[in-house]
């Protein structure tokens, strides 16, 4: 038993479902892909594990991380998104 930190970040694309409604479903199919393939790149270490949890979720799982770090990966996550700017009339 090594007491090593762990830490979880859970994500999720707000106003998704109007983004769908307004769009139309395969467009929001290619937003979620193009969502993870930008957050995969949040989890950069070998042991980090990414996954889509459910609809518009996503889960980060960080071993060895404690929470400085884990807010540092959450930020890194965030600024990529608004980075990538992906256009959605309806998200105000």
């Amino acid at each position: 038993n090594t007491r090593a930190p762990l830490s979880m970040i859970m994500l999720d694309i707000d106003y998704f479902k109007q983004y769908n409604d307004h769009y139309g479903h395969i467009r929001g199919d290619e937003c979620l892909k193009q969502v993870a393939q930008l957050l995969s790149q949040s989890a950069t270490r070998s042991r980090d594990f990414f996954a889509r949890y459910g609809g518009e979720e996503f889960v980060l799982i960080l071993p060895d991380c404690d929470e400085k770090a884990a807010l540092q990966v959450a930020q890194r996550c965030r600024a990529i998104i608004n980075a990538a700017a992906i256009p959605h009339a309806k998200s105000q």
